[in-house]
């Protein structure tokens, strides 16, 4: 039996009825390290940690008389003193009369096959939080345009991850303004979209009937400077549309550019942004906001960096000019319509290379 069973990869220890180890092959040495030599003679127990050593061999041997095979995982640990995760098999051995002399146990080295299904079993439970903490940032975005008065306005969001760092936001005012927002916290993520929904609360927390549009953002700029660690800011463009004067006070801090349709010139014009992205300098003297006109047919298009920089196979981005000749040839669309044409033409120009970044868009226009 010495021979046969050093044939077997794996190892073979057998124990007589006072768990001494009377036989080891040569498994049983590449697996834990010890010689023969220096098994042979040792009770089994000194193989396991310290708080595993207390099991009985006749509680063993009574449970094999009644299953036939003994199956379990155990903790070993090697001559190393590296501790490994084990599959063993025990199994009585009998003498000519059937009379139980021993038990010969059968120990697969499964460790890293325990620490894959670990790992599966943690990437499952991050993939389930993920998915949930997507669906509470979906549920955070506009389920329905607003009511404004000779204007049509859509909203449209899609992440790269499972989460993003991009939003975009409106809030109806008692007196019917509206205040309308786009924002891109840098990177993208589970930081980026925890970011997002602490600026997106601060915008709602702080802007009521009394609200301009400086205060706002000087007052969110304030709160966004103290809680970023340094290197993270948010690009946003927040407007307040004016629906019964037919005109809008935009602000950007760091959003650019944007783009403003001009119907009556047939003509896509790019505006920059007005001050440095929010989260960078806390005590900053911002600009003046713009005063947008709307006549019939204008078209305001706010999207985020994730469109015009989304780059083919060979490295060339969308760019500016591709989403200017876009929203020219779509303007008789809605603005729900412009947004899904301007997504569909930057995912046919990628042909298909992965969405790098996050997409947010807002269209507001006069009908």
């Amino acid at each position: 039996m010495d021979k046969l069973i050093d044939y077997i990869h794996d190892a073979v220890i057998v124990t007589d009825l006072n768990s001494t180890i009377i036989q080891w092959n040569k498994g049983a040495e590449r697996q834990l390290g010890y010689t023969a030599e220096e098994a042979v003679g040792r009770p089994v127990y000194f193989l396991y940690p310290e708080e595993r050593k207390k099991f009985s061999q006749r509680d063993l041997i009574s449970t094999m008389k009644m299953k036939g095979v003994l199956d379990f995982e155990a903790i070993m640990r090697k001559k190393s003193g590296e501790e490994i995760i084990v599959h063993t098999s025990l199994s009585t051995v009998t003498d000519a009369e059937q009379n139980i002399i021993g038990v010969i146990s059968y120990t697969l080295d499964i460790t890293k096959q325990k620490k894959a299904e670990t790992l599966q079993r943690e990437k499952e439970r991050i993939q389930r939080d993920l998915d949930i903490a997507r669906s509470i940032q979906q549920g955070l975005l506009p389920s329905e345009p607003p009511h404004a008065e000779g204007f049509q306005i859509a909203g449209w969001n899609e992440a790269a991850d499972q989460t993003g760092g991009d939003y975009f936001d409106w809030l109806e005012l008692p007196d019917g303004r509206i205040v309308v927002c786009i924002a891109d916290v840098s990177g993208h993520g589970i930081g980026p979209a925890l970011i997002v929904a602490v600026c997106r609360a601060y915008f709602r927390a702080i802007t009521d009937i009394q609200s301009t549009l400086n205060s706002i953002m000087s007052r969110v700029n304030k709160l966004i400077c103290d809680d970023l660690s340094s290197g993270r800011f948010i690009a946003a463009a927040v407007g307040i549309l004016e629906p019964a004067h037919k005109l809008m006070y935009l602000y950007s801090a760091g959003h650019a550019p944007i783009f403003f349709y001009d119907a009556s010139r047939n003509e896509v014009c790019l505006w920059g942004a007005d001050d440095p992205p929010l989260g960078v300098v806390s005590d900053q003297a911002l600009n003046q906001p713009k005063t947008v006109k709307f006549e019939t047919g204008d078209i305001l298009v706010l999207v985020t960096d994730g469109f015009f920089e989304w780059a083919n196979k060979e490295g060339e981005r969308f760019g500016t000019v591709r989403i200017k000749d876009a929203i020219s040839k779509r303007n008789d669309l809605s603005p729900r319509e412009i947004i899904m044409a301007l997504h569909k033409e930057v995912k046919t120009f990628s042909g298909g290379t992965a969405q790098m970044d996050d997409l947010t868009a807002v269209v507001i226009k006069r009908a």
